[in-house]
């Protein structure tokens, strides 16, 4: 399975054969205000956590826009006031951690989005 940033570690996870209740335990424990795992929230303050969720929603909406239309880059000042990340990596060697080095052994699927919106396997 591949995705794209967090889509690729759930399909690294799904591919080890991990269940939900793996996935979900690390953003269970910090709401429950227990042990943090190696993702942590950035905002410290409800203002600071609007001026993120500004960013982030700026990323999402320029994501989502087709080629064409997306807008130009944010310019760094604005990028500074409204930062496009909720969550932050404090481990440097997270993916070291989390998966084994031969965990790519097992088969492969490429899937493909045809422009039609049908799935394809190579």
């Amino acid at each position: 399975m591949i995705g794209t940033s967090a889509g690729a570690i759930v399909a690294a996870d799904v591919q080890l054969g991990r269940g939900l209740d793996q996935l979900l335990e690390p953003a269970e424990s910090d709401l429950a205000g227990g042990p943090r795992g190696d993702v942590v929230r950035t905002w410290r303050s409800t203002p600071d956590l609007l001026r993120r969720l500004i960013g982030s929603s700026w990323i999402m909406a320029r994501s989502a826009l087709p080629t064409s239309m997306r807008t130009p880059e944010t310019p760094p000042l604005l990028q500074r006031a409204f930062p496009g990340s909720l969550l932050r990596i404090t481990n440097r060697d997270w993916a070291r951690d989390r998966f084994p080095i031969d965990w790519s052994t097992g088969d492969f699927l490429d899937l493909v989005i045809a422009a039609t919106g049908a799935a394809k396997g190579a």
